[in-house]
Protein backbone atom coordinates (compact mmCIF):
# COMPACT_ATOMS: atom_id res chain seq x y z
CA UNK A 1 0.00 0.00 0.00
CA UNK A 2 0.49 3.33 -0.50
CA UNK A 3 2.71 5.09 2.61
CA UNK A 4 0.47 8.51 2.46
CA UNK A 5 -2.73 5.58 2.32
CA UNK A 6 -1.38 4.36 5.24
CA UNK A 7 -0.57 7.20 7.36
CA UNK A 8 -4.26 8.33 6.70
CA UNK A 9 -5.80 5.05 7.61
CA UNK A 10 -3.95 4.95 10.57
CA UNK A 11 -4.18 9.04 11.58
CA UNK A 12 -8.37 8.51 10.84
CA UNK A 13 -10.79 9.82 13.55
CA UNK A 14 -14.04 9.05 14.19
CA UNK A 15 -16.80 11.65 13.14
CA UNK A 16 -18.21 12.52 16.41
CA UNK A 17 -14.69 13.56 17.71
CA UNK A 18 -13.93 15.67 14.56
CA UNK A 19 -15.47 18.93 16.35
CA UNK A 20 -14.35 19.74 19.89
CA UNK A 21 -17.41 19.77 21.45
CA UNK A 22 -18.68 22.22 24.42
CA UNK A 23 -21.60 21.62 27.33
CA UNK A 24 -24.91 22.31 25.30
CA UNK A 25 -26.96 24.42 26.91
CA UNK A 26 -30.17 24.18 28.78
CA UNK A 27 -32.08 26.64 27.67
CA UNK A 28 -33.89 28.76 24.73
CA UNK A 29 -32.08 31.73 23.73
CA UNK A 30 -29.27 31.18 25.98
CA UNK A 31 -26.92 30.71 22.81
CA UNK A 32 -28.07 31.86 19.92
CA UNK A 33 -25.26 31.57 17.37
CA UNK A 34 -24.65 33.48 13.89
CA UNK A 35 -23.11 32.92 10.90
CA UNK A 36 -23.28 34.01 6.92
CA UNK A 37 -23.22 31.27 4.26
CA UNK A 38 -22.42 32.37 0.55
CA UNK A 39 -23.97 29.71 -1.55
CA UNK A 40 -25.92 30.01 -5.39
CA UNK A 41 -29.80 29.76 -3.44
CA UNK A 42 -31.16 31.01 -6.23
CA UNK A 43 -30.75 31.52 -10.10
CA UNK A 44 -27.24 31.53 -10.71
CA UNK A 45 -26.39 34.44 -8.66
CA UNK A 46 -24.48 34.18 -5.44
CA UNK A 47 -26.02 35.90 -2.14
CA UNK A 48 -25.34 35.22 1.38
CA UNK A 49 -27.87 33.69 3.91
CA UNK A 50 -27.68 36.02 7.34
CA UNK A 51 -28.81 32.58 9.97
CA UNK A 52 -29.22 32.65 13.73
CA UNK A 53 -29.96 29.05 15.28
CA UNK A 54 -30.72 28.97 19.09
CA UNK A 55 -27.83 26.25 20.18
CA UNK A 56 -30.20 24.63 22.98
CA UNK A 57 -32.96 23.79 20.52
CA UNK A 58 -31.26 23.82 16.90
CA UNK A 59 -34.33 25.66 16.17
CA UNK A 60 -33.68 28.65 13.44
CA UNK A 61 -34.73 32.06 15.33
CA UNK A 62 -34.14 34.51 12.42
CA UNK A 63 -32.41 34.11 8.64
CA UNK A 64 -32.12 36.87 6.06
CA UNK A 65 -30.90 36.88 2.47
CA UNK A 66 -28.69 39.56 0.81
CA UNK A 67 -26.11 40.32 -1.77
CA UNK A 68 -23.15 40.41 0.63
CA UNK A 69 -22.83 39.44 4.41
CA UNK A 70 -23.07 43.01 6.09
CA UNK A 71 -24.16 44.75 9.42
CA UNK A 72 -27.88 45.60 7.21
CA UNK A 73 -28.09 41.62 6.93
CA UNK A 74 -27.41 40.75 10.80
CA UNK A 75 -29.82 43.73 11.34
CA UNK A 76 -32.65 42.14 10.07
CA UNK A 77 -31.99 38.62 12.06
CA UNK A 78 -31.76 40.70 15.13
CA UNK A 79 -34.77 42.44 15.00
CA UNK A 80 -36.60 38.91 13.68
CA UNK A 81 -34.86 37.72 16.85
CA UNK A 82 -35.90 40.31 19.57
CA UNK A 83 -39.41 40.44 18.51
CA UNK A 84 -40.15 36.81 17.73
CA UNK A 85 -38.10 35.26 20.50
CA UNK A 86 -37.33 38.27 22.91
CA UNK A 87 -33.90 39.31 24.07
CA UNK A 88 -31.14 36.18 24.17
CA UNK A 89 -28.58 35.83 26.55
CA UNK A 90 -25.46 35.60 24.24
CA UNK A 91 -24.75 35.73 20.73
CA UNK A 92 -22.26 33.45 19.50
CA UNK A 93 -20.06 34.62 16.39
CA UNK A 94 -17.22 34.13 13.94
CA UNK A 95 -15.07 37.34 14.17
CA UNK A 96 -16.44 38.88 11.28
CA UNK A 97 -15.60 42.77 12.02
CA UNK A 98 -19.75 43.41 11.95
CA UNK A 99 -19.45 41.78 15.49
CA UNK A 100 -15.99 42.54 16.73
CA UNK A 101 -12.89 45.15 15.97
CA UNK A 102 -9.75 44.97 17.17
CA UNK A 103 -6.77 46.99 15.57
CA UNK A 104 -3.70 44.85 15.62
CA UNK A 105 -1.63 48.01 15.59
CA UNK A 106 -1.99 48.77 19.96
CA UNK A 107 -0.81 52.27 18.67
CA UNK A 108 -4.01 52.92 16.88
CA UNK A 109 -6.33 51.84 19.45
CA UNK A 110 -7.53 54.74 21.98
CA UNK A 111 -8.36 52.03 24.54
CA UNK A 112 -8.51 48.37 24.77
CA UNK A 113 -12.16 48.49 25.62
CA UNK A 114 -12.43 50.84 22.09
CA UNK A 115 -13.57 47.90 20.31
CA UNK A 116 -17.64 47.58 20.05
CA UNK A 117 -18.67 47.80 16.41
CA UNK A 118 -22.64 49.08 15.64
CA UNK A 119 -23.72 45.44 16.32
CA UNK A 120 -22.29 45.05 19.59
CA UNK A 121 -23.36 48.65 20.77
CA UNK A 122 -26.35 47.42 20.44
CA UNK A 123 -26.07 44.00 22.33
CA UNK A 124 -24.38 46.17 25.00
CA UNK A 125 -27.51 48.57 25.26
CA UNK A 126 -29.73 45.35 25.54
CA UNK A 127 -27.44 43.46 28.23
CA UNK A 128 -27.04 40.68 25.53
CA UNK A 129 -23.30 38.97 25.87
CA UNK A 130 -21.87 38.99 22.40
CA UNK A 131 -18.88 36.48 22.03
CA UNK A 132 -16.92 35.66 19.03
CA UNK A 133 -14.71 32.60 18.13
CA UNK A 134 -11.31 33.78 17.90
CA UNK A 135 -9.89 36.80 19.72
CA UNK A 136 -6.34 38.64 19.09
CA UNK A 137 -3.80 38.60 20.99
CA UNK A 138 -2.89 42.18 22.13
CA UNK A 139 0.52 41.38 23.84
Amino acid sequence: MNKSIIFIINHEIALEDSHPRGEKPKYFGEVIEQDGSIHVWFGNIKSFLHLSIDKATSTIVGAWFDYQETLNGYYHVFYQILTNHGIPYKFFTDNRTVFNYMSLNPDKRTSDKDVLTQYGYACKQLGIELKTSVLFKTD
